[in-house]
């Protein structure tokens, strides 16, 4: 059975490959817009493994989610700026 985290993890995956395979297409645009939405749906995932990881003993400390979701807001927020940058430079 699927928990809350695996769904957003598939997503996060499915997001970021898009993402790759547009920008491989040349469609720069809306692969730095996908690869900031994978971002931004790794770093929720990281933020619930911390949530889950303070209320139940995992393998994984809070902190190692902790710093995972912060560079995953960091990604995400640098590719969405790099999107909207380039959309309004056409």
């Amino acid at each position: 059975m699927l928990d809350t985290r695996s769904v957003l993890a598939i997503l996060a995956g499915l997001t970021l490959l898009a993402g790759m395979i547009y920008y491989r297409r040349g469609r720069e645009v809306e692969s730095f817009f996908l690869l900031g939405g994978g971002f931004a749906l790794s770093a929720f995932w990281g933020l619930l493994g911390m949530a889950l990881s303070r209320t139940e003993p995992t393998q994984v400390p809070g902190d190692i989610y902790l710093a995972m979701s912060g560079s995953a807001v960091v990604m995400s927020m640098y590719f969405f700026l790099e999107g909207n940058s380039m959309l309004r430079g056409r």
